[in-house]
């Protein structure tokens, strides 16, 4: 368990063992930060601030790994299966910070599920991806649920004819009486393109209309 916050210099490794481990604050890792099969969970629900920076390495493992607001950025992040939840959309009602997209980073986490929900903190899980053009989001999982209102955030700095895109490596749920927005709102309606390499299965409501900057979307196969 834990208070505060924790950093993992460069150089540094925090290997977990058979340890569960609890950060109620930040967690900044530019070293390695190795979880095992450990039960971890790294600023759920905290809201002051992004609960996971850095650019190092983290290694996930096979435990469950609850994380709030996330400004992590690279390709850094592997996960070989198990569950990765985000639950947080903190002050200023980011879940993703834009450099996440503008880095192009790769959260490569294996077979895990991964949940996408406001429980610990927020009423809309937002993605901001206005930052830099034409980048690609990357989140390699077995499925990513959408279990709130989910939007991403882009705007018409992209410019006609580029757009930034969240790709999923995997299959992609949308929960019953949950909503999925491609775009933030109907007055600066700038998309993002979606593709979803594997099944698209839509139980809530799917928005993708853009209507000032089209933008292709992609699907395995899409169920409604």
């Amino acid at each position: 368990g834990g208070t505060g916050d924790l950093t993992i210099n460069a150089g540094a490794t925090l290997d977990t063992g058979t340890k569960n481990l609890t950060v109620a604050g930040i967690t900044t890792v530019y070293g390695t930060l190795t979880c095992n099969a450990s039960a971890v969970s790294l600023g759920s629900g905290y809201s002051a601030d992004y609960a996971l920076k850095g650019s190092g390495t983290i290694t996930g493992g096979t435990g469950d790994i609850t994380i709030g607001a996330t400004s992590f950025t690279g390709n850094g992040f592997t996960k070989t299966s198990g569950t990765v939840t985000f639950n947080t959309a903190k002050v200023g009602s980011q879940s993703f910070a834009p450099g996440v997209t503008s880095s192009e980073s790769h959260y490569d986490l294996g077979t895990s599920s991964v949940n996408f929900n406001v429980d610990g903190y927020g009423s809309t899980f937002q993605i901001e991806m206005h930052s830099g053009i034409s980048k690609i989001l990357q989140i390699t999982c077995g499925t990513l649920n959408i279990q709130s209102k989910f939007q991403i955030y882009n705007t018409e700095g992209e410019g006609a004819g580029t757009y930034n895109t969240l790709k999923i490596n995997g299959n992609l749920t949308v929960e019953a009486g949950e909503d999925f927005y491609t775009y933030y709102d109907t007055t600066s309606d700038y998309g993002s393109g979606i593709t979803v390499t594997g099944d698209v299965t839509v139980e809530g409501t799917f928005y993708g209309n853009a209507a000032a900057l089209v933008t292709p979307m992609t699907f395995g196969s899409l169920t409604i």
